[in-house]
Formats: C-alpha cells, structure tokens, sequence
C-alpha cells in the first residue's frame, strides 16, 4: 500500500456519512456552548460595575475636567454647609460631625486606613496637604463635639472647622 492510498482511505474515511453526522452535532454543540458562553459574558458585564468604572467614569472625567462624582460630594458638602446657616447650635454640630464622615468616607474609598481621619492623614503626608496643621486645629473641635455632647459650639467655630476641611478637601482633590 503505497502512501497515496493510505492518505485517500484517511480522507474517504473522514468524508463517508457516519462520520460527518457526528462532526455536525459536535459543531452545533459548541455553536450553541458558544452563544451561551458569549451571553453569559454580556449579562455579568451589564451587571457588574465593570463596564461603567471603565468606559462611563473616564468619559466623565474626560468631559467635565472633574473627577467622577465630584458633584455628588460639592453636594454633600453644599448640604453641610447649609446647616450653619441655622440658629441652632444642634445644627451645627451635626454640620461638624457630618464634615468629618465625609472627609472620613472620601479617605476610606482612596485607601487611607486608620482609627479616626487625623491617622488617615497622616498617611497622606504633607506633600500633598499643606493645610495640616490647620486640620488638626479643626479636628480638636471635631472631638470636643462628637465626645461632649454639653460642648458649646458657637458659630465661628463652626464655620473654622468647615473652612479647614474644606481646604484639606480641596487639597486633596475631592473638592473643586
């Protein structure tokens, strides 16, 4: 048997009947695997953050010069804001306090961990806050109010405290 012959019996054998019907089934097996697996794929990426901290956020940041929910937090601290605008010293505690989370939360999402805001920033350094110094001014009143509710709060100190955190926020690139 020469290897002509060989080679035309391997391929007549591939050709013949039984052998194809299997090869369609196995092709329609993995032409359906296929589709799943492909579904599968779109429906965990529509569901998941995935596509939208890829294509939506840098688009955001690329059309507004901002960074991606910078406007949810100017209104948040908008809204911080607003409350000394009240008569009540309750307000304006609530004003520092809430000041405070939120510089806490903002710390936390970019990865500072620490007890309280004050080891946070530490970790930032210096180099990118100049207005240390200042932030500790402000978070002594932070602690005198969030740890003696009998603290007498007045106005101006308030509006101190809200003014450095406001800059240590700026400084930091959370605020605009």
């Amino acid at each position: 048997m020469s290897f002509l012959q060989i080679f035309n019996s391997i391929i007549s054998f591939w050709n013949s009947q039984p052998v194809q019907r299997i090869f369609i089934s196995v092709k329609i097996f993995f032409i359906i695997l296929f589709f799943i697996l492909l579904g599968s794929i779109i429906f965990f990426l529509l569901k998941t953050k995935f596509l939208r901290y890829i294509f939506v956020e840098d688009l955001i940041e690329f059309l507004s010069f901002k960074p991606y929910g910078a406007s949810k937090i100017r209104k948040r601290w908008d809204k911080i804001r607003k409350r000394l605008e009240s008569r009540d010293e309750s307000d304006w505690k609530v004003a520092v306090i809430e000041a405070d989370q939120l510089l806490g939360n903002l710390l936390e999402e970019k990865g500072y961990e620490g007890a309280d805001n004050k080891e946070k920033l530490r970790q930032v350094g210096t180099q990118l806050l100049s207005s240390f110094d200042d932030f500790l001014e402000a978070y002594e009143i932070y602690k005198c109010v969030s740890e003696d509710p009998s603290y007498k709060l007045d106005k101006k100190d308030a509006d101190k405290f809200l003014d450095r955190y406001e800059s240590v926020m700026e400084d930091l690139g959370f605020l605009s």
